[in-house]
């Protein structure tokens, strides 16, 4: 959708943001439902400051700012009046995983245009670069950030309106950035508005059993075990993977299972505990414990054992 300043539009949707991020009299904050989501700004709104899960009906003109798509609402215009809070606390809208591609073309992108531009999204495996050890102090930083892969995108953060996100050092590497996506005249922007949508630690997997290395004779009973560090997030299971094959997903600890009947070859075996993170399901995996179940050897019927020539001994 593109601005439009002729009518007026009537949206209601649970805020996203933690915070203002604006100052003085004006309000700025992203809202969505169902079917998308859209900058709110609300002149003359230093009284209008809802909080993040608040649900909010607000009218007024669609606009633009820097290339991003706004509703805004003229609080002095008794035609648009003052939105309004409908109620509180409500959970957030689960944030939609967002591909690195087009994520650096300055917004001219459609499709993430149509379906993405603001509404919570979730950005894996970012690498903050240069930015690493930076100490922010109360002003806005728009970080350049990669993935594994070399691809770029932005990562916005708005320290200049939200106590939370001063005073903290930029860390190297997180494993999620959650935020409203903003296309802007600038390349897309994620931008987190609380220090906890930015993802450094995750749970820790260590595969127990069996060995790297361990070998077994066919059929085999082969226990497969995990210990898990939750790092504060609930684990919903434990899965057992022999390469890319689910072995077995064990739900509640101890993480142990009894494989049997396991034939000859070589099996390369880990675990892949599952966590919720925003409302979306991930994985955190374990190392990789490469065993060699092997044929059992041929039994001996009779051995017979003679004295031959010269003191030796001949076995048959």
């Amino acid at each position: 959708c593109s601005s439009d300043l002729s009518l007026l539009y009537t949206v209601t949707g649970i805020i996203t943001t933690a915070t203002n991020t604006t100052s003085a009299n004006t309000a700025s904050y992203y809202l969505q439902d169902g079917t998308g989501g859209v900058n709110l700004f609300c002149t003359f709104g230093s009284t209008f400051r809802p909080n993040m899960g608040d649900s909010v009906t607000a009218t007024g003109f669609l606009s633009s700012y820097g290339g991003n798509l706004e509703l805004y609402d003229d609080t002095s215009n008794p035609a648009q009046g003052s939105p309004t809070i409908n109620s509180t606390g409500n959970a957030l809208p689960i944030p939609q995983l967002i591909a690195w591609d087009n994520l650096y073309q300055y917004g001219t992108n459609a499709n993430l245009n149509n379906t993405y531009q603001g509404s919570l999204v979730l950005l894996t495996n970012v690498y903050f670069g240069a930015n690493a050890g930076i100490i922010t102090t109360n002003g806005n930083y728009n970080l350049s950030v990669t993935n594994s892969a070399g691809k770029l995108a932005r990562v916005y953060l708005y320290g200049g309106q939200d106590n939370d996100l001063t005073n903290r050092t930029i860390p190297a590497f997180a494993y999620a950035v959650m935020g409203p996506l903003i296309a802007a005249s600038n390349p897309y922007e994620v931008a987190p508005t609380r220090w906890s949508d930015i993802v450094t630690t995750v749970p820790a997997v260590k595969l127990d059993t069996p060995a790297n290395g361990a070998s077994f004779t066919a059929p085999a009973s082969i226990t497969l075990s995990a210990t898990v560090t939750s790092n504060g997030y609930p684990i919903s299971a434990v899965n057992f993977y022999n390469g890319p094959t689910l072995i077995t997903s064990v739900t509640t600890p101890p993480y142990s299972y009894a494989w049997t009947g396991v034939g000859v070859g070589g099996y390369p075996i880990s675990a892949r505990a599952v966590y919720p993170l925003f409302g979306n399901n991930f994985t955190a995996s374990s190392g990789t414990s490469n065993v060699t179940v092997n044929l059992p050897l041929a039994p001996v019927s009779s051995v017979s054992i003679a004295a031959g020539a010269g003191n030796s001994l001949n076995i048959s």
